[in-house]
């Protein structure tokens, strides 16, 4: 199955905080733009966190992005500030 390009869909800003398998980050970027850290000059178009135990949403983070809809962990949500993720409407998963 083919996935819907970055053009189609328009720029879906992902934080990636830990990178992930090879294949899956391959596939993925096909659909989403992936980023370290925050870039300079605003974050408006980061839409999605993805995190691991080591590595979350905690309440600076969330409060730096503007649009963020989802937080993601690949082993557990310990250290996503659920709090502010039901505050600003962001679903943690």
């Amino acid at each position: 199955m083919d996935l819907p390009s970055i053009t189609a869909m328009g720029s879906l800003g992902v934080l990636l905080l830990h990178p992930m398998n090879g294949y899956l980050e391959q596939e993925l970027d096909r659909v989403f733009r992936f980023w370290d850290s925050p870039p300079d000059g605003g974050a408006e178009f980061l839409r999605a966190v993805v995190g691991n135990a080591g590595y979350n949403a905690d309440a600076a983070l969330i409060d730096a992005l503007p649009s963020l809809e989802n937080v993601a962990s690949s082993v557990g949500i310990d250290r996503v500030d659920l709090t502010k993720c039901r505050e600003r409407g962001i679903h943690a998963h």
